[in-house]
Formats: C-alpha cells, structure tokens, sequence
C-alpha cells in the first residue's frame, strides 16, 4: 500500500484545484467508491499530470515545490486506473486494502528542494486548522536528498521527498487546512489545501 501511495504522489506532483466536491471525502460511501472506480477507468488514457488535477498543491515562491494529499477517492480512482490499464477488475477486497492506510488520518506526501543533501532532516511540520496547530503522528524526511540538474552560476538543488500523517478527527473536511513545513536555516513553506474543492 505505502508503494502505491509512494507512485500515486511522488511521481504525479502536478495539480490544480478542482471545483467539484464540497468536503474531502474521509471515509467512502459505496457510490462514491462507484465514481472513484469509475473516475479511474474513464481517464486510463488521460496524462497523469491531469488525472491527479485536484489534489496538489504548488507552493508560488518556488515554483517547483508540490505537496499532494492521499484520499480515499484518490487512492481508489490511481488503482483503478491502474487495473484498467491491465484490463482487470477492481474486486472490494483490494479497494478496502487499498485505504486501509489513510484510515483516519490526513496523509500528504511532498516533493520539497532545498540547498543540500541533509536539509530535510532539519526540517518540522504542523498543519495549520482554523489559526491551531496540529502535530503529526508520523513524520518520514529523507535523509538523504538527491541532486537535481545544475546551472552555470547557481547552487546546486537537491531534492526530498517527505511524508507527514495528521489525525483527521480535528479537522472539518469542508474547510481549509495549511501544511507548514518548518526549518530554522530557511523562511517556511505554506502549502494550502481547501477541501471543500478535493475529492
């Protein structure tokens, strides 16, 4: 499961709000794991980057970095692209295997750069929800980040990838959450997320 969350945002960071919904969907009703299902085999062709269209977030300043929220309906519609792909079924043993890992929880994956490769161990994180703040049950940074292209006359970037889980039992999923990445070395990052727009 982790594997397919990994594939499902690392590779995929490339979206725009989508103006569909009214409120995340935490836990999947059996019509919208229907839509999911269907969501995933009616765009098996579409590119990726427009699959993924609602559940991103591109952080202005920089232009590069992306965070990507794991929902249900997200998790549901990837693997079921996936499957269509393959010419298989979903069966309902696989899509509860396939949620079971954000049960409860608000799960962001982010592709952050930074000046080298150890900067993200000196990073922290808290959600921002209605001027609060909520620390995370789990908190992976990637030691050890990779180089990413060079350019005459400019410092080297170096790439992170980390993941970072919140209890969704303080949060309206109709309203808007604020991932906050923190370094003492570097300003902090601001990636907002309005659910009352996500899936």
């Amino acid at each position: 499961m982790c594997r397919i969350i990994s594939i499902l945002f690392i590779s995929f960071l490339f979206f725009v709000p989508y103006n569909h919904a009214h409120a995340v969907w935490l836990n999947l009703t059996e019509e919208q794991t229907k839509q999911a299902v269907e969501y995933g085999k009616a765009n098996k062709n579409t590119n990726v980057l427009e699959f993924f269209d609602e559940w991103v977030v591109v952080r202005e300043e920089s232009g590069i970095e992306r965070v990507g929220i794991n929902t249900k309906f997200s998790i549901v519609a990837f693997v079921a692209r996936e499957a269509a792909i393959q010419n298989k079924e979903l069966t309902p043993k696989e899509i509860e295997e396939k949620t079971a890992a954000v049960n409860g929880l608000l799960s962001f994956q982010a592709v952050l750069y930074g000046p080298s490769a150890d900067f993200a161990k000196y990073l922290d994180v808290a959600l921002e929800y209605k001027g609060q703040y909520i620390l995370p049950v789990r908190k992976h940074n990637q030691q050890r980040a990779q180089p990413r292209g060079w350019w005459p006359g400019k410092p080297p970037l170096f790439c992170a990838i980390c993941e970072y889980d919140f209890p969704d039992y303080f949060v309206d999923p109709r309203h808007i959450v604020t991932l906050v990445i923190l370094s003492e070395f570097e300003p902090d990052r601001r990636f907002v997320f309005d659910l009352s727009r996500m899936r």
